[in-house]
């Protein structure tokens, strides 16, 4: 494939805190379950993972569907009257599940357990969520950088409470911490790692997200 760059990344050594490896693999009904879910929240990015090579579409698949998670977030903030209603105990909560189980997939949560910060029982309940196993594998065999994911995730809790963005930079900033994260991460999913100048990436993306932002009148 032209343009390919080598990554020369080092490989993470993750730890983790008495948990069955077992517990941790994925299997073909996780890879199922992942591709369900993004094939009905996310069209598009159903369509892009079949055009990806076959080897990467697992890792591909699993990072759409966390995707998928974390957008379903602020969809569930809506009161039964349609009212925008502000960011509840119980969503947030859901926000810190998710980055416990993305420490969890990366060994950071285990000094946690170990000095009695969180239960054993909570910090590994993570496992029992196919898309979690999906990602931990995607992270095993394509060694995913952390710090895409946690933009992600950050920039969706961020999000929460926003009803409308204000200004041009205002989504400029957001599209940069989710659709080029997403972007980023299904590169690394091939084994594939351009080095993009200025924004064009990022204007890329945003361009991506216009349709679907206008019909709904509303950036995101």
């Amino acid at each position: 494939m032209r343009n390919r760059v080598l990554r020369l990344t080092p490989r993470v050594q993750r730890r983790y805190f008495s948990v069955d490896e077992s517990v941790k693999k994925s299997t073909k009904k996780d890879f199922e379950y992942c591709v369900d879910l993004v094939q009905n929240r996310d069209r598009e990015g159903y369509l892009c993972g079949l055009l990806m090579p076959r080897e990467a579409r697992r890792s591909y698949y699993a990072i759409r569907a966390l995707n998928v998670e974390l957008a379903s977030i602020k969809d569930a903030r809506k009161s039964e009257g349609g009212e925008f209603d502000a960011a509840s105990l119980a969503l947030k909560i859901r926000v810190q599940w998710w980055q416990d189980a993305l420490n969890q997939v990366f060994g950071d949560i285990d000094e946690q357990v170990a000095a009695g910060g969180i239960s054993l029982d909570m910090a590994t309940s993570c496992w029992n969520n196919p898309v979690v196993r999906l990602l931990n594998d995607a992270v095993d065999e394509n060694n995913l950088t952390k710090r895409f994911l946690e933009r992600l995730l950050e920039a969706r809790a961020a999000d929460l409470d926003v009803k409308q963005l204000a200004t041009l930079a205002e989504a400029i900033d957001y599209s940069e911490n989710t659709f080029s994260s997403l972007l980023y991460l299904s590169l690394e999913s091939a084994g594939v790692s351009y080095m993009v100048r200025g924004h064009r990436l990022v204007s890329f993306s945003l361009l991506l997200t216009s349709p679907y932002d206008l019909g709904s009148r509303r950036i995101r």
